[in-house]
């Protein structure tokens, strides 16, 4: 399962078809505001929304960014991670 990168966002395509997405916005150079992550409901429950949020917070930390987290799932993700508090802005 390869993920693929855009201006505002991460997903996974299966032939040709997109079954997942994590969406950000750019606030500015510096922030990023994750917005909304899907899976096609053929696919829940798999663990992809959590590939693509972790896939999502190794590019926050590999350019020194930092999230607002309006995405439920990723608002949710970072309270079970603590060690990642500093990534929210």
């Amino acid at each position: 399962m390869n993920i693929l990168k855009n201006d505002t966002s991460f997903y996974i395509e299966i032939d040709n078809n997109v079954i997942a997405y994590i969406n950000f916005i750019y606030k500015d150079k510096q922030i990023i505001e994750v917005t909304k992550t899907f899976v096609n409901e053929a696919y829940a429950g798999r663990g992809i929304a959590k590939i693509l949020t972790e896939e999502l917070i190794r590019y926050v930390q590999n350019n020194n960014l930092k999230i607002i987290p309006t995405c439920s799932y990723t608002k949710n993700y970072l309270l079970k991670h603590p060690e990642l508090s500093s990534l929210i802005y």
